[in-house]
C-alpha cells in the first residue's frame, strides 16, 4: 500500500471517529444527523477504495468510479467539519487569536486534501469520469464545506466580504485547473484564434447580448422605454457574481465540460463542434433544476430551455474562438445587467406570455446563428485550431 493511500484511508478513519464521538458526546455542538451519516459513509467508503488498479470486469469498475465520486462529494465537506470539530473548544472571540486557529484551519485542510486528490481525482483516465470528478468538485466544494465553520461557534459572519469565502472560492478553481493539467489539457487561449471571422463573431455575441433585454417585462417596454441598468450596487456582489456565477459556470461547462468531449475525434470537424456542444448544453441546461426549490416548475423548465440555448452558444464561441473569455464576459453581462423593472432576476416573478415569448425568439435566433457558424466551411480552420491544441500530447486524443 501506497503512502499516499494509507494517508487517505487513515483521515477517512479519522473523519468517522471525530464525527462519531462528537455526534455522541458533544450535543451542544447540535451535530446534524446528515453529517453523521456522510462522515461515516466517508469513513467506509475510504477504507474499501483501493489504489489505481486495471480491474478485469467492467461492472467493478464501474463501482470503484461510482465509489470514488461520492468521495468527491463527502470527503472535502467532512473533512473540514472534523478538523473544525477539534478546534472549536479552542476557539476564541478574541480578533487576533480568532483569525489564527482560521488560518491554521485552513492550511491543515489544504495539505489534509493531498491525498485525496492524488489517489481520487488524479488516476481518472476516461475522459466520463474525468468530467464528472470535476464538476462534482467545482459544484459541491465549496458550498458544502462552507457549512463546517457553524461548529466552532463563534461570532463572525461568512458573508461575500470574508477572506474564508474567497480562499474556498480560490482553492476549488486551483485544484480543478491543477487536474486538467495533469490529465493533459491545455488551458484556453488569451488570445483568440488566428482564423476567426469578426463578422462571424460579431454576429454571435450581438445575439447573446439580446439576453440583457430578457427582464423587460412586455415587448412595449422593451420597443418604447429602452433602459439598462446594472442589476447590483454592491461591489463586493458584483464580484461575487463574475467569479461565481459569469466565471465558475463558464470554467465548468466551456472548460471542463467542453473541452474533454471536444477532445473526442470524430468523422468531421462539424461533427466534433456539434456533439461536445450539445452535451454540454444539455447538462448545462440542466444544473439550473435545482432552483426549483426557490421558484416554480414552468420558471424553472423555461430556464433550462433558455440555458441550454445559450449555452449551445457560448460552446460554439468557444470551440471557434479557442478561449473562454469571450463567454465569460458575455455571461457576466447578461447577470449584471437588465431592466431595472425586475431587478431580482425574469425568473423570480410570475411567468408571464411576453417571457414565453421572449425565451423561444431568442433561443431560435441563438440556435440559428450556432449552426451556421458550425456548417460554414470557411470557419473550419479555426475549429481546427482550436482542437490542435485541446491535449499537450495529440496522440492522447481519443478516437
Amino acid at each position: 500500500m501506497n503512502k499516499s493511500l494509507l494517508a487517505f484511508k487513515l483521515e477517512c478513519s479519522l473523519i468517522g471517529i471525530i464525527t462519531v464521538l462528537f455526534f455522541i458526546l458533544s450535543p451542544a455542538l447540535s451535530i446534524t444527523f446528515g453529517n453523521l451519516v456522510f462522515g461515516i459513509l466517508t469513513a467506509v467508503l475510504g477504507l474499501l477504495i483501493t489504489a489505481k488498479t486495471i480491474m478485469k470486469r467492467p461492472y467493478l469498475q464501474v463501482i470503484d468510479n461510482l465509489a470514488k465520486m461520492l468521495l468527491v462529494l463527502t470527503f472535502p465537506a467532512t473533512l473540514l467539519t472534523s478538523i473544525c470539530l477539534s478546534f472549536s473548544s479552542i476557539m476564541t472571540a478574541n480578533t487576533y487569536v480568532k483569525w489564527g486557529i482560521l488560518a491554521a484551519i485552513l492550511t491543515i485542510f489544504g495539505v489534509l486534501l493531498l491525498p485525496f486528490i492524488k489517489i481520487i481525482l488524479m488516476p481518472q483516465s476516461q475522459i466520463g469520469w474525468q468530467i464528472a470528478s470535476s464538476i462534482l468538485l467545482m459544484t459541491s466544494f465549496f458550498s458544502t464545506s462552507l457549512n463546517a465553520f457553524q461548529y466552532l461557534k463563534i461570532p463572525f459572519s461568512l458573508n461575500l466580504g470574508s477572506p474564508i469565502i474567497w480562499i474556498l472560492i480560490i482553492g476549488n478553481f486551483t485544484i480543478a485547473i491543477y487536474l486538467m493539467i495533469y490529465w493533459g489539457y491545455r488551458l484556453p487561449r488569451l488570445k483568440i484564434n488566428t482564423s476567426v471571422n469578426y463578422w462571424w463573431l460579431l454576429l454571435a455575441v450581438v445575439t447573446l447580448l439580446l439576453n440583457m433585454e430578457l427582464s423587460a417585462g412586455s415587448w412595449m417596454l422593451l420597443l418604447t422605454h429602452f433602459e439598462l441598468t446594472l442589476a447590483q450596487n454592491s461591489l463586493i456582489i458584483v464580484l461575487y457574481t463574475i467569479n461565481w456565477t459569469g466565471l465558475k459556470e463558464e470554467f465548468m461547462f466551456r472548460y471542463l465540460f467542453l473541452w474533454p468531449l471536444a477532445s473526442i475525434k470524430r468523422v468531421s470537424i462539424e461533427s466534433r463542434v456539434f456533439w461536445s456542444s450539445l452535451i454540454s448544453a444539455l447538462f448545462f441546461g440542466l444544473c439550473h433544476a435545482q432552483n426549483l426549490t426557490e421558484q416554480g416548475v414552468l420558471q424553472t423548465c423555461l430556464q433550462i430551455f433558455a440555458a441550454f440555448g445559450i449555452g449551445f452558444l457560448f460552446s460554439v464561441i468557444a470551440l471557434y474562438t479557442g478561449t473562454i473569455w469571450i463567454s465569460v464576459v458575455i455571461h457576466c453581462m447578461i447577470d449584471l445587467i437588465g431592466f431595472p423593472i425586475n431587478n431580482g432576476g425574469a425568473f423570480s416573478g410570475n411567468t408571464s406570455w411576453f417571457l414565453v415569448e421572449f425565451i423561444l425568439l431568442t433561443r431560435i435566433i441563438e440556435l440559428i446563428v450556432a449552426f451556421l457558424l458550425i456548417k460554414n466551411k470557411n470557419n473550419q480552420r479555426a475549429f481546427s485550431e482550436t482542437f490542435s491544441r485541446l491535449r499537450r500530447d495529440e496522440s492522447k486524443l481519443l478516437k
